[in-house]
């Protein structure tokens, strides 16, 4: 989660030097104001009343008095006390001094001296039974401002800019198949059901392993006051590839498995058998998924921490997204077949199912985030709503080659004439995400993060539910169609899920 830049502090080790160097300031200061106090006190004396101030003089004190709020700068400025030397200054005006950035500070009285000090406690909550000592501040704690120049390469932004990448570790549901490739005996044929015959590949889920992939977000806080952000996110998750290849010369027999509607019941397409015919069949599935962001970010509570490097303390902030989500998932499912005879004549087929969702919609969602010291945990809930774009291509051809010459046929065994085609359609869609986080301060401005990511995602289309294995053999390429039409085009949705752990870092500029 985007936070304010962090301001180093000074270790309790190095404050035995800064005392040393403080004393030596003191000593400074009373050489110079002793002797001027004391020609006052003369001057006091002789005529029964205080010197006048001159006029340039009064303007300055009035000037260094003058509350100055605009963060990043605030101003010194001294009360008016009898024991308060004002007149021992040069007459010019009092040079501002830097306090951290993006704060309005209030006033407090030290001694004599009135200083203005940035408010650290914007949520009024009281700092703690632990005090505010620095002896107990954290060198890296996360305070509000103090963003730095990156490498001379940005301008100082105050901890406005922040950039996040993320080493994915993901599972997606899986993509359901009938079965496509059986073994089986000369006596079975390889036909399901039959004794002998066992799947080779098919009838279980693609796409349901572990799988790599990177996430990359960045944003910028529109505002000092770190009220409104605008962010930006991209994520992936790698292409997997899940595939099937044999070759036979007939021992074992290989079969493609269908159910035929003539004589209903199970059949087979054998692809090697007997020793008579070289079969090969090889399956080819792949499948991508990723998506991207455009958010708004308005902070709704966001007090900052609650004391400066208080030992015990924390703060916590509420920001509420708003904007544009898209999401893509692309699939394929390839069968490719090829029969060699003694003719010499060899028969090449292909099916093809080839599918793809695009979700376009707008998300609100709420992020939260909660700091104690170097640690912290974010939670992250979003909904998107909007419109799942589906489209399904089914393809197919049976090429016959014979003494050099080759017969292109439209159609293969799973695609034929009755479902080659394209089909689209627009259905309403819901994308819910949920994630939550450790983060640990590495630096001031660099953190570790490590967490967990659900996304789901309703009506996707996917290649292995439109496949129809009632088959109409009569349809065949080379055969005279009889009967209804089988397989039919299917348009079938389902729902999809992607989940998973997540490393990464962040850096606050």
């Amino acid at each position: 989660m985007p936070r304010r830049n962090t301001t180093k502090r000074f270790s309790p080790s190095r404050w035995a030097a800064g005392l040393r160097l403080a004393w030596a300031a003191l000593l400074i200061v009373l050489a110079t104001t002793i002797p001027a106090r004391a020609q006052h006190e003369s001057a006091a004396d002789a005529t029964g009343k205080r010197p006048q101030w001159s006029p340039d003089r009064r303007d300055a004190v009035r000037t260094a008095r003058a509350p100055q709020r605009t963060a990043p700068r605030a101003s010194v400025r001294f009360a008016q006390t009898p024991n308060n030397p004002l007149h021992s200054f040069p007459n010019e005006e009092l040079p501002a001094v830097e306090m951290p950035p993006g704060y309005e500070g209030d006033s407090i009285s030290i001694g004599e001296e009135v200083v203005g000090i940035p408010d650290y406690r914007a949520s009024g909550a009281p700092c703690g039974p632990e005090g505010c000592n620095l002896d107990n501040a954290d060198p890296y704690a996360p305070l509000l401002g103090g963003g730095g120049d990156w490498l001379g390469l940005l301008p100082n932004y105050d901890g406005r800019v922040w950039a996040q990448g993320d080493v994915l570790l993901w599972w997606t549901r899986g993509s359901s198949t009938p079965a496509l490739v059986t073994r089986g005996t000369d006596a079975s044929l390889g036909v399901l059901g039959e004794p002998g015959t066992k799947t080779a590949f098919g009838a279980e889920n693609l796409h349901d392993g572990v799988r790599w992939g990177g996430r990359f977000s960045g944003g910028y806080w529109l505002d000092p006051s770190f009220t409104w952000g605008a962010e930006a996110n991209y994520l992936f998750v790698e292409q997997e590839t899940a595939g099937f290849n044999e070759t036979s010369f007939g021992s074992p027999v290989l079969a493609r498995p269908f159910y035929n509607v003539i004589t209903g019941g199970e059949d087979a397409r054998v692809i090697a058998a007997g020793g008579a015919v070289l079969g090969e069949i090889d399956i080819n599935a792949t499948s991508r998924f990723q998506g991207a962001e455009l958010l708004l970010r308005r902070s709704i509570a966001r007090p900052g921490p609650i004391a400066p490097g208080c030992a015990g303390q924390g703060w916590y902030a509420v920001d509420l997204l708003f904007g544009y989500r898209f999401a893509t998932l692309q699939e394929d499912l390839l069968i490719t077949e090829r029969l060699e005879t003694a003719g010499p004549t060899s028969i090449d087929l292909y099916d093809l199912f080839d599918t793809r969702s695009d979700f376009h919609g707008a998300e609100l969602g709420i992020a939260t985030h909660f700091q104690r010291r170097r640690l912290s945990i974010d939670f992250l809930m979003k909904l998107a709503m909007g419109t799942s774009y589906s489209r399904v291509f089914v393809g197919g051809s049976t090429t016959t080659t014979t003494g050099g010459a080759s017969d292109v046929d439209r159609g293969g065994l799973l695609a034929l004439n009755t479902n080659i085609g394209q089909k689209d359609r627009d259905d309403f869609a819901i994308m819910p995400e949920l994630g939550l986080s450790v983060g640990y301060d590495l630096t001031s401005q660099l953190q570790a993060t490590f967490g967990y990511t659900f996304i789901y995602w309703s009506n996707v289309v996917r290649p292995g539910d439109q496949i129809d294995r009632d088959i109409n053999t009569t349809y065949l390429p080379n055969g005279t169609p009889v009967g209804a039409g089988r397989p039919e085009q299917k348009f079938v949705t389902t729902d999809f899920w992607v989940q998973g752990l997540n490393f990464g870092l962040e850096y606050r500029f």
